[in-house]
């Protein structure tokens, strides 16, 4: 008995510096993992998956591009190495292999399916349009063959920043996105009635493009909101989440999830030509990262934050022309991967987080 009260009394004593940022459940922390990692010969992806796991991700979001599994038009017959999938040929091989490497390094997945090929783009020479409109029921049936090929993948992102010109090059976009993600939706759930809908990453003043989407109609169709705060302050980015929690109580979605799909403080400082306003050196690039988890553990509950992915794992650091490309917590040269400081920080603070 006196054993147990000393324990009691010394958690009422325990500083609220030691309890502040309280314990994550598992797979709530995650990275991106792209670039280099599933696309040059020179990384093996396997290796930094299990890297990635023992530094504590627990989740990991990859992309998943149309283009690069279905690459013939409707009716070709196809290739050797692919599959008729209604009359598309389809090769999984790419996915798979994202698959395989995840569930041996026991991450969970998030893929975001995005990026139309050539046969299905609003403007076929731009590898970032959006799909053309009698090309939709195409990607929802892409998406229902993925949730029922992949059935322990229980979340799937419909498309990335509708409401930004990188990754929906054709503005505004909401309108014609909100058709995309109704079909979407009915394909996933019909594939697997588990699965969640997550709704595309929203950037930018993501509050107003979410009360968009609401007056679009598409609140049945998804099941968890995603956002990519970029912003130089860890408040403001708190403030973003704030102000979209708002949009989804007015609409009658306060319990609904929210996923950030992308946080990042590139390391890109007096590195690139046009600086997007947030960019630290590489130690302000840790900081920043253990401050922001830290924050976001801290808002959990209160704002229901379902999982945080640091944008991204790997990255080239070496265009001039965009800030994000010094993103990683790696770095890839184009011959070795070296780490930077902010691996460690995610180390660390992960092992605070989920001990």
């Amino acid at each position: 008995m006196r054993v147990l009260a000393l324990a009691l009394l010394g958690a009422l004593l325990m500083p609220a510096a030691a309890t502040e940022a309280r314990r994550v459940p598992p797979g709530f922390l995650g990275v991106m993992m792209d670039g280099p990692v599933f696309d040059s010969p020179a990384v093996d992806a396997r290796r930094e998956l299990r890297l990635a796991a023992r530094t504590g991700v627990g989740s990991i979001r990859v992309g998943v591009y149309w283009d690069l599994a279905q690459p013939y038009p409707p009716g070709t017959q196809a290739p050797p190495g692919y599959v008729d999938v209604d009359g598309v040929p389809t090769s999984f091989a790419r996915v798979d292999a994202m698959m395989t490497a995840a569930t041996q390094a026991n991450l969970r997945v998030l893929p975001v399916v995005l990026r139309p090929p050539t046969w299905a783009r609003a403007a076929p020479t731009d590898k970032w349009s959006p799909p053309r409109a009698d090309a939709y029921p195409r990607y929802a049936g892409f998406l229902h063959a993925l949730a029922q090929r992949y059935p322990q993948i229980l979340e799937w992102q419909v498309w990335n920043e509708p409401s930004a010109p990188y990754f929906w090059t054709i503005q505004p976009g909401l309108r014609a996105y909100a058709a995309l993600l109704k079909q979407a939706a009915t394909a996933i759930r019909t594939a697997n009635p588990r699965a969640q809908v997550i709704l595309a990453g929203l950037s930018d003043r993501s509050w107003t493009a979410l009360a968009a989407l609401y007056r679009l109609g598409v609140r049945r169709s998804f099941d968890a909101v995603a956002l990519n705060p970029f912003t130089s302050k860890i408040k403001d980015v708190i403030g973003v989440l704030e102000r979209n929690r708002r949009v989804m109580a007015a609409n009658g979605d306060a319990r609904k999830p929210l996923l950030v799909t992308e946080t990042t403080w590139p390391s890109a400082w007096g590195q690139v030509k046009t600086p997007y306003g947030y960019e630290e050196t590489e130690s302000g690039q840790a900081v920043k990262l253990r401050r922001a988890m830290l924050a976001y553990a801290r808002q959990r509950r209160r704002l229901r934050i379902a999982q945080v992915f640091w944008y991204t794992w790997m990255s080239g650091d070496s265009n001039p022309d965009y800030p994000f490309d010094w993103s990683g917590l790696r770095r890839f040269d184009g011959a070795r991967v070296s780490s930077k400081p902010a691996l460690g920080a995610f180390r660390r603070v992960a092992h605070r987080l989920e001990r």
